[in-house]
């Protein structure tokens, strides 16, 4: 559609005036496309036939102009000027924005400051806000060398203007800071603020020592002991430490069991299959490996082990041992069950061939 702008009347028409129309003839497919074409007054006068007489309405206040070829009327519209109120904006004086409408009507909205803010005009419609004279605030801050505490873990000085932040580091007591500089993978932060390495120890336990040892026990043929303690400590034990008087190259296994002997019931918790003693008298250190799974024996659990030895036949083999026990729950002896010579069952209750009232308790030392 075509747009109508609005312009001054005229009063007196001309044979070149022109009229700008919408084109409604159909074209040969009978398509009207309306396009925008324009009509000077002297053609239409030609259109209509020289004893026409065209007739000139002005109905309306808007939309476009129409005309009825039936009554030879053409109609356009009186179109009214826009009456909305616009508005400029200006800044009169200090504090003070306007608005005045083309209706000559004035709005003033007052700007004040407070808090150190200040609102001055600088010149005609140019407001100053300023902001200098805000107390209490922060202007810059600065981080300070750390330094070791004395209570509070950051020290912030002063509070306003120009601030200073300083972390503390800890210097021991009960002041709060940060860590400090110096410390290792192997090293922990003491109480007084010092770094210092971290002490070890392997805790180990022997209810029969080695020196509490009163006899050799021969180990010359097929033997197996079964011994139960309560530990007193917790412990990772994967080490063993064992007393031959004589050593005469003869073939040990050792199994350690969470377990009890009365009942027989207890999984194992590490073992050592076919270990050489060799010809060497004396203390022998024996490494056992942890079962899968297992985790620390804690205070108070019952630990049972299982010595199997396959002595070397040649004689004069003797392990250090005591005797007295009174009870087959804390140690018993068998010379017919089988020997271990390739892994130790998963629950101590396999052993059961031939074990008696003989009650032998090895020396030892567990860790």
């Amino acid at each position: 559609m075509a747009i109508i702008k609005t312009y001054p009347l005229k009063n007196n028409y001309y044979g070149s005036d022109r009229l700008v129309l919408s084109d409604m003839e159909p074209d040969a497919q009978g398509v009207v496309h309306g396009t925008t074409k324009s009509l000077t007054l002297s053609s239409l006068k030609s259109f209509l036939g020289a004893n026409a007489v065209l007739n000139l309405t002005t109905q309306n206040t808007s939309g476009a102009a129409t005309y009825d070829a039936n009554t030879n009327t053409l109609n356009i519209p009186v179109y009214t000027a826009d009456t909305n109120t616009t508005y400029d904006l200006t800044a009169p004086s200090a504090g003070i924005i306007r608005l005045t409408g083309s209706d000559s009507t004035t709005d003033d909205v007052s700007v004040s400051g407070s808090g150190g803010i200040t609102v001055t005009q600088l010149a005609n419609n140019n407001v100053n806000i300023d902001g200098s004279g805000i107390s209490g605030g922060v202007a810059q801050v600065t981080a300070a060398a750390p330094a070791d505490s004395t209570g509070a873990p950051l020290l912030v000085n002063p509070t306003t203007g120009n601030v200073t932040v300083q972390s503390r580091a800890y210097a021991g007591g009960s002041a709060v800071g940060h860590v400090p500089s110096g410390g290792t993978a192997t090293t922990f932060l003491r109480g007084d603020g010092n770094f210092a390495t971290v002490v070890t120890s392997t805790p180990a336990f022997s209810p029969v020592p080695i020196y509490a040892g009163a006899i050799d026990t021969s180990i010359s043929t097929l033997q197996t002991y079964l011994a139960q303690w309560y530990s007193t400590i917790k412990m990772s034990p994967t080490r063993i430490r064992l007393f031959f008087s004589n050593a005469n190259g003869g073939d040990i296994s050792i199994g350690l069991y969470k377990a009890t002997l009365n009942p027989l019931d207890g999984n194992l918790y590490a073992s050592v299959v076919n270990h050489n003693i060799g010809s060497t008298n004396g203390s022998q250190l024996i490494t056992l490996t942890q079962a899968s799974g297992q985790t620390d024996i804690e205070v108070g659990d019952a630990i049972s082990m299982v010595i199997s030895i396959k002595g070397s036949g040649g004689g004069g083999e003797t392990l250090l041992t005591v005797s007295g026990v009174l009870n087959t729950a804390l140690a018993q002896f068998s010379s017919s069950e089988s020997y271990i010579s390739s892994s130790f069952p998963s629950n101590i209750n396999s052993f059961t061939t031939g074990f008696g009232t003989t009650k032998v308790r090895p020396a030892f030392v567990l860790y």
